[in-house]
């Protein structure tokens, strides 16, 4: 087995702080009611929390809307935002004129070299589970890495890929059950030029992993040029755009969805969790009402609330109808839902019985509540309906874990206990089966440019997805890929590795999570914590992850007299038990008429990529 590993440049990378939020997590309901019962253990990430609500109710409320810049369907209240990693590539037929009024948006005519690029950023975690990104020199992509050649990765102009996405689509009253019509009549229609391709070589990929190809519009083909200056913007329906995997085009910073999104999702879960924590019904009623007001700005108010569905998540823009739609990236933007029908999961069942909270707080809350199940009803069906959603759920990596966890939080919120189960069940009996190898490497995420990143990412959303059946009864911390690989092997083998230039205090909250459902004996995990993040008992993540929260994992029955919790090898199964079958490719890929499947927007992998690393 080939071991993925991060490159080695001869720069140095620089952390700069941010805002962001903490990873998308669930946390046991029930749990949360015997929140006061649970002593000093978890006292100092309770406080964190109360603290961080109090901070972050002086910035919101929040909405999506951002501005002039509107959605190809023109309602300000659809979710917008652009896909990260693609970059213009005007390509001016003219020459030796500056086009642009403020100069290019496209970093430069060298895909990936390093040269020129505006802002220096490469890999900034777009999606805000990590406030960490670095700054490049100009040196970064120059480097020859003779060793990352024994797999081409594919990158694909927009235009080449199947369009898989619908249109603008009509809004419906809440509560109106309805497949969503495709309308045409918003699209803007351009016209684009004709093109052919060449193979590029692009940066580098992971050592061990895939070297990036691409398609570049040829030197006999060009983008007519205007006859007059224009404001950067142009270049979002000029130019088309080509994929930098890993490097964050900063413009798409200018929307306000993603960061809002992730912000009121946030709030919501820390006000939900101060109001159980707080010592009088006052002080609790007051969370709560922030959590009203949070939820009716975000989702119920005609003037401000999101629509929910995610038609222009994560757009490529570019000339044409491609320029004009969402990618099944976009659903990922939308994660935070987790958190938001958590948070009033809590507040449904643990509502103080107090004056105060029983009078005024427990009616809104019933009120709020009805109306985000109408708002969630709408959102369910979009994700069961629409093509793009339907190709989220495909992804064998990253894409299809989250979605899986969106649905199932989502259906759990609206009482479908069953249909969460059957939502869990079929990804751990699917998708999940090829994403660990038996020594617990992630092939779908360490090919990628930033594995360490990718990794911790997917693992997010398997730990979240473990917790949400937990809730409901079920132990799919016990289950294995095909391989005989569990969570807490992947998590294990993750340590194990040299973050490179990349975050290492990103894993802490799952390690922690892994020591709370499978026990920490050996006292490694805590080692890991204290060495990588010594303030883990202060985070927010210490008070969701304790064995008590994880009741039906081994380390949760354990505790309960029910079962034992044994030490076992990086592979997560007792030695000489289990014979490892040869790699087999999975299905999602044999469905593919090129035998490469997309990961992200127009970025393919082949079988034959991945394999070593099983």
């Amino acid at each position: 087995m080939v071991r993925c590993t991060p490159l080695a440049f001869a720069w140095a990378s620089i952390f700069i702080n941010a805002v962001a939020g903490d990873p998308v997590d669930w946390v046991n309901v029930k749990y949360v009611q015997r929140a006061s019962s649970q002593g000093s253990t978890t006292k100092d990430a309770r406080d964190a929390i109360v603290n961080s609500a109090d901070s972050l109710n002086k910035k919101g409320p929040w909405t999506i809307m951002s501005g002039d810049i509107l959605p190809p369907s023109k309602d300000k209240r659809d979710y917008l935002s652009f896909a990260p990693y693609h970059w213009p590539d005007c390509n001016w037929c003219a020459t030796g004129r500056q086009h642009l009024a403020h100069g290019p948006s496209s970093p430069d005519n060298n895909e990936d070299d390093g040269v020129g690029d505006d802002d220096g950023l490469r890999g900034p975690d777009y999606y805000g589970s990590n406030p960490a990104y670095y700054e490049v020199s100009s040196e970064e992509s120059n480097q020859t890495h003779p060793q990352a050649t024994n797999g081409r990765m594919q990158r694909r102009r927009r235009s080449s890929i199947l369009q898989e996405s619908p249109g603008p689509q009509a809004q419906v009253p809440l509560g109106t059950s309805v497949a969503f019509p495709i309308a045409t009549s918003s699209v803007l229609k351009l016209t684009t030029t004709s093109t052919k391709t060449q193979s590029v070589t692009g940066t580098p990929g992971p050592a061990g992993a895939a070297a990036k190809t691409g398609t570049k519009t040829s030197k006999q083909s060009c983008t007519p040029s205007p006859t007059k200056s224009l404001a950067p913007s142009a270049t979002w329906t000029k130019c088309p755009y080509v994929v930098r995997d890993g490097r964050v085009n900063p413009d798409v910073r200018k929307l306000k969805g993603p960061p809002s999104i992730q912000s009121v999702s946030q709030a919501t879960l820390f006000n939900a969790l101060a109001s159980q924590f707080s010592s009088s019904a006052s002080l609790s009623s007051s969370y709560i009402q922030n959590v009203n007001d949070l939820i009716n700005v975000f989702f119920l108010d005609s003037k401000t609330a999101m629509n929910p569905n995610v038609n222009f998540g994560q757009m490529v823009r570019g000339p044409g109808d491609n320029g004009q739609r969402g990618t099944f990236t976009g659903i990922l933007d939308i994660r935070g839902i987790v958190k938001i029908v958590n948070a009033l999961l809590i507040l449904r069942t643990g509502v103080r019985k107090g004056s105060d909270v029983s009078q005024r707080g427990e009616d809104d809350v019933q009120s709020v509540d009805a109306a985000m199940r109408r708002w969630v009803s709408q959102y369910v069906h979009w994700l069961q309906t629409s093509p793009l959603a339907e190709k989220a759920a495909s992804r064998p990596n990253n894409h299809g874990s989250f979605f899986t966890a969106q649905l199932a939080a989502t259906q759990m919120f609206l009482g479908d206990k069953a249909g969460a189960i059957q939502t869990l069940t079929s990804f751990f009996e699917g998708s999940f089966l090829n994403q660990i190898a038996s020594s617990g490497e992630q092939p779908m995420e360490c090919v990628r440019t930033r594995p360490w990143h990718y990794r911790s990412f997917n693992l997010e959303a398997l730990i979240t997805n473990a917790k949400l059946g937990d809730q409901l009864g079920a132990n799919f911390w016990a289950h294995k890929s095909k391989y005989g690989a569990t969570i807490q092997t992947a998590v294990d083998y993750t340590m194990g590795l040299d973050p490179g230039r990349e975050d290492p205090s990103e894993l802490v909250p799952h390690v922690a999570a892994v020591a709370a459902a499978y026990g920490d004996p050996s006292g490694k995990y805590q080692d890991f914590m204290k060495k990588y993040q010594p303030d883990y008992k202060q985070r927010a993540f210490w008070f969701y992850d304790q064995t008590s929260a994880l009741p039906n994992s081994p380390a949760g029955k354990a505790s309960r007299g029910e079962g034992s919790v044994k030490e076992t090898d990086v592979s997560g199964h007792p030695a000489a038990s289990f014979t490892v079958p040869p790699f087999a490719c999975p299905e999602q890929f044999l469905y593919e008429p090129s035998g490469a499947t997309e990961f992200d927007d127009g970025l393919f992998f082949s079988c034959a990529e991945i394999a070593p690393f099983y």
